[in-house]
């Protein structure tokens, strides 16, 4: 089999995953080629994200990309351009995506605004270039199946669908959320919520063992610590905690509300409400335990800038309504510690924001508006519509809810992701690798096209093991549950390296930010 790899954007820690992924299929017997971008694009998103001169977007992704690691079998994007225009605006899907993202886009107007169909409009060329490049790629060389990094922004997602349209099984392959071992969706793009959900569902209902629950509940023992550095981006580090913003009896209601920028659009993630806002408010009128004592924290995340593009759309859009609702509203830059409020907090409203997880965690009642990677995990009260309102007078136990959360978060990082043993994180993107990964395992997943569990074990003594570190999460012993915890050391180290000319480049791109800001 000639197995084609593609990574047009040479954004840390990618191109390098993509080199461990590659040396896989050659250790299994098959061939690899590699699709690169030569920087003749008209755009795309990087030169799209950052105030900088063509010349220097393009010579940095060029000098970082596979190329950096391999001269064989790498091939140039221009040497497969044509002239047609087949795919002229085939499916603006491929780019609405990423221009979503680029100006962090937020209220439903936005979207109806010029400005984003003129973004659509200049992101487009690329991706219909991409998309004729790419088929022509895979039927010139001969490729039998891709693995595109990412798939679901502009020329990925144009790469992704050449392999679709060519009938040839496509892998997408991201940096997983925790970190360890690395995201691969056979057949969808990492924005896809149907692998999670299917491995969700398999495994919701297995009981951990002790060491893999210590090892899902370390993962929001580090986040509650300040801890937690193998994450792609880390809030509330050294954020201050406080008493409750806002003084009054009735029950606390924390608003957790996330950017959708990313996700939207897709079907996975699309709010059945009018809008986000909409579902907010639907909960909040039919909670039961009133009076409610109501605050809104502003993500941290909108207090920064990626590449040019400030947070404010997503605060003000936010901020704007919890002020005509009269709901105290926590700003993206005040120094308050969200885990700490989540903490006092009697209920949490969310959208899709991962802090449901330590609120999970705390065992507390969660409420969510929209479809989620968790929301078939059983921890949160699900109200994506009107029908769903009637689980606002439903309850769920503490302790249920706890172990809900470990067996989700343990699926989300130790079965989802694949090779876990073999890639840690050691930072944002900084990684380690060990030798004795199974080529026949990815190579398996190409061609069944399906993903299984990278742990398949769990606990056949009932919950007994997962009781114990229950009782440690009630007690919130986050230091304790670490000391607990053991970090598989992975065995013998393995060398994924550039080759030795471009190795001085790690060394700088150590003081540069990741690769989206």
């Amino acid at each position: 089999m000639r197995v084609g790899f593609a990574t047009i954007y040479s954004w840390r820690p990618h191109v390098e995953h993509t080199w461990f992924l590659a040396r896989l299929a050659q250790r299994a017997g098959h061939e690899t080629r590699f699709l690169s971008c030569d920087g003749k694009l008209p755009t795309c998103y990087t030169r799209e994200l950052r105030n900088r001169p063509r010349i220097i977007d393009c010579f940095s992704c060029r000098l970082g990309n596979i190329n950096s690691y391999t001269a064989s079998g790498v091939d140039r994007l221009s040497d497969y351009f044509t002239e047609s225009t087949h795919a002229k605006s085939l499916n603006n899907e491929w780019s609405i995506s990423s221009a979503s993202t680029l100006k962090r886009f937020e209220a439903p107007e936005d979207y109806m605004s010029p400005q984003f169909s003129e973004l659509v409009k200049r992101i487009e060329p690329s991706v219909d270039l991409v998309f004729e490049a790419a088929r022509n790629w895979i039927a010139r060389e001969n490729i039998d199946a891709v693995c595109v990094f990412n798939g679901r922004m502009d020329v990925t997602r144009a790469i992704y669908e050449a392999a679709k349209r060519s009938n040839i099984p496509v892998v997408s392959h991201e940096r997983s959320w925790f970190g360890n071992g690395i995201q691969l969706y056979p057949e969808e793009h990492c924005l896809s919520l149907r692998p999670v959900w299917e491995m969700v569902s398999k495994w919701i209902e297995k009981p951990l063992t002790q060491k893999q629950a210590l090892t899902a509940a370390s993962m929001g023992a580090k986040r509650f610590l300040k801890l937690n550095r193998t994450e792609w981006r880390a809030y509330n580090v050294s954020a201050r905690s406080v008493d409750w913003p806002i003084s009054g009896t009735g029950t606390k209601v924390l608003i957790l509300p996330s950017s959708s920028n990313e996700i939207w659009g897709h079907k996975d993630w699309s709010c059945q409400w009018p809008d986000i806002l909409s579902g907010f408010e639907a909960v909040l009128d039919r909670l039961p335990t009133k009076p409610l004592n109501t605050v809104l924290r502003c993500h941290p995340n909108w207090a920064e800038n990626i590449g040019k593009q400030d947070g404010s759309s997503p605060e003000r859009y936010y901020s704007d309504w919890a002020r005509k609702l009269g709901i105290h509203c926590v700003g993206s830059r005040e120094n308050l510690d969200t885990l700490n409020l989540i903490q006092q907090a009697d209920i949490i409203i969310v959208s899709v924001s991962s802090a449901a997880l330590e609120a999970g965690l705390l065992g507390k009642k969660i409420y969510s508006v929209c479809p989620s990677s968790y929301h078939t995990a059983g921890f949160t009260l699900n109200i994506h519509n009107q029908e769903g309102l009637y689980q606002t007078s439903n309850t769920l136990l503490k302790e249920e809810i706890i172990r809900k959360t470990l067996r989700f978060i343990y699926t989300l990082s130790c079965r989802i992701p694949q090779y876990v043993n073999y890639v840690k994180a050691e930072s944002s993107f900084g990684y380690k690798y060990f030798k004795g990964a199974d080529p026949s395992r990815f190579m398996k997943m190409i061609t069944d096209r399906a993903l299984s569990a990278d742990d398949e074990t769990y606990s056949s003594e009932g919950n007994q093991d997962e009781d114990l570190v229950i009782q440690l999460l009630m007690d919130v012993k986050w230091q304790e549950i670490l000391n607990l915890s053991v970090s598989n050391s992975g065995g013998e180290r393995e060398s994924i390296l550039r080759r030795p000319s471009y190795r001085w480049m790690d060394k700088v791109r150590e003081f540069a930010p990741v690769g989206d800001q």
